[in-house]
């Protein structure tokens, strides 16, 4: 145990916790800014998650959960160089607070030199917040001992402003804890009554709503696994979205998610991989989020677009929150050497590059798998490789 707790420390501090100002300690090029991974691959780093691309979620899934572990994982120099950014992040978006990530914020506020005012604002965080997505698993009583039993700074972190307010009381929280959900976008077969059929103790109702409450899951996915596990109770309620067409190959209804437009095929939206999860979530606490079939209107999403016909999309100019490839690529953008990839090549579950950003995959060589925003440069590391399209 104490091996595996050693590994998982040394590789989270050395992979996922970025120096930008210890180069003794960087390991990724200068053109990734960002002070963690939220997605890592072969030979990509992303500061996004799977569930949204909210700055402050990498910071956030970096940090849980706090247990006592967490005073060697987090080391006092990545503390002092991520704090500001996430406060930051965290100050700007009200979700931020509302999903209990704002709860890892204070851990890190006492961490990096003030517990006082960490203990303070933890007071005026609703009991809600430790029901969610990022508070889930924590409590008030364990996130005060770990403020508390903060060792001291020689010199803390100055704080922004917005760290320094007063936090909301109770009576000025609304009481949005309970989703209201409606008919898992199935009315002929979702109704009151199954929903509110009692399977293993808790209705269906209760299991789904749970699901997207403090899972964050989407309320199709909710929907759909309570459907799985419950077939006889709940499975009235499961919402269906794949269909089989004459190539067998499996294609996703549209049915909640319209084409993106120009603009959102060119925005930091366009980060989803070719081969599934091409449905984006465009507003709400999961905006960025890339999901296999379409997003249901939720309190986590409430809009989302396909991004599968931007046939020009890209990454916004400038943006510089991915970096893939090392010493292999090169700065021409001459693709003679990646030759577009066959089908069988796009649709393997193996190929995840975001097509929009990094869309030239090695197929051979040590980076195979490997996603770059440039053609490879041909190899030992890469001898093959081809570029992925968006109608492939």
């Amino acid at each position: 145990g104490r091996v595996m707790t050693a590994t998982e420390i040394r590789s989270t501090d050395r992979y996922w916790h970025v120096r930008q100002h210890d180069k003794s300690k960087k390991i990724y090029p200068d053109m990734y800014k960002e002070n963690s991974v939220g997605i890592l691959w072969n030979t990509m780093a992303q500061f996004q998650t799977w569930f949204g691309n909210a700055p402050y979620l990498p910071y956030g899934i970096q940090l849980l959960p706090i247990t006592p572990a967490s005073e060697f994982r987090d080391q006092p120099d990545w503390v002092r160089e991520m704090y500001r950014p996430f406060a930051d992040a965290c100050n700007d978006d009200s979700n931020c607070e509302d999903g209990g990530w704002s709860m890892l914020k204070l851990a890190m506020m006492a961490s990096a030199g003030h517990r006082v005012e960490a203990a303070a604002r933890l007071k005026n965080l609703t009991s809600d917040v430790f029901e969610t997505a990022g508070g889930n698993g924590h409590s008030r009583s364990n996130t005060l001992w770990y403020i508390a039993t903060r060792p001291d700074v020689e010199n803390p972190v100055n704080l922004p402003k917005s760290d320094l307010a007063p936090g909301p009381t109770d009576e000025e929280e609304e009481d949005d804890a309970r989703y209201e959900l409606v008919n898992c976008g199935t009315p002929d077969t979702c109704t009151d009554a199954v929903l509110d059929t009692d399977a293993g103790g808790n209705s269906c109702r209760d299991r789904i709503v749970w699901l997207i409450s403090v899972m964050s899951q989407s309320e199709e996915e909710a929907c759909s696994q309570v459907g799985d596990e419950y077939p006889q109770e709940c499975g009235e309620c499961k919402a269906e979205v794949y269909v089989i067409r004459d190539d067998d190959k499996p294609q996703v209804s549209r049915g909640h998610c319209e084409p993106c437009t120009e603009e959102q095929c060119n925005s930091d939206l366009n980060r989803c991989p070719i081969y599934d999860r091409t449905f984006v979530c465009t507003e709400g606490p999961s905006t960025g989020g890339c999901a296999p079939h379409p997003w249901m209107p939720s309190n986590q999403c409430g809009s989302c677009c396909e991004l599968s016909e931007c046939k020009n999309g890209g990454v916004a100019p400038g943006d510089q929150s991915t970096v893939s490839g090392g010493e292999d690529q090169v700065d021409s953008l001459d693709s003679d050497d990646c030759p577009p990839c066959p089908h069988d090549v796009c649709h393997s579950p193996t190929t995840l590059c975001p097509v929009h950003e990094a869309p030239f995959l090695c197929t051979d060589g040590l980076s195979t798998g490997g996603c770059a925003p440039e053609p490879w440069s041909l190899g030992r590391q890469c001898s093959e490789c081809c570029k992925l399209l968006p109608d492939c």
